[in-house]
């Protein structure tokens, strides 16, 4: 992030309460733990998203881009693949919470992010930098297979069925 100019500050959980709201915001990353997502760490992320709102869609507002983002760990294919694994669904109510925010306000660029486990955290850390300053799909699964990336993809419209 350095790299491109952003000045990153990570937030503990524990430090929510202290916390300064700026009054304009360049992005917000929410990252679920490592070792698994629990109630109280998807409070804590809504907290702050709550928190960063306002300062987010000023950003927006004054013309600037501001982005939203989450990762969570479900598996790389956002819990889908067949036969896989998920290894912390909890972890997939962040990523909720990044798009119904895409939803409510114009302007954020919105990216819900899945990890496969098995990815490195420096590969996972180089991918997810990568991914968030692209258009494109606010899903995007990062898997190390083949440095493969997944989109959940639903039909633009619904099926004809026939009528009896």
């Amino acid at each position: 992030l350095v790299a491109r100019k952003c000045v990153p500050q990570l937030i503990a959980p524990d430090e929510l309460d202290n916390l300064i709201t700026p009054t304009s915001l360049g992005g917000l990353l929410l990252l679920t733990p490592a070792q698994g997502t629990s109630d109280t760490s998807l409070q804590q992320a809504f907290a702050l998203l709550q928190r960063a709102a306002a300062p987010l869609q000023a950003t927006v507002a004054a013309g600037g881009t501001a982005l939203l983002s989450s990762v969570s760990r479900l598996n790389g294919y956002f819990g889908l693949t067949p036969g896989g694994s998920t290894v912390d669904p909890l972890s997939g109510g962040v990523a909720g919470l990044v798009k119904t925010a895409a939803h409510e306000w114009s302007g954020i660029h919105a990216k819900a992010l899945d990890l496969d486990s098995d990815l490195s955290a420096a590969d996972a850390a180089q991918t997810i930098v990568g991914e968030l300053f692209l258009d494109g799909p606010i899903e995007v699964g990062i898997s190390p297979r083949g440095g493969a990336l997944f989109t959940p993809r639903v039909p633009s419209a619904a099926p004809e069925l026939p009528r009896s």
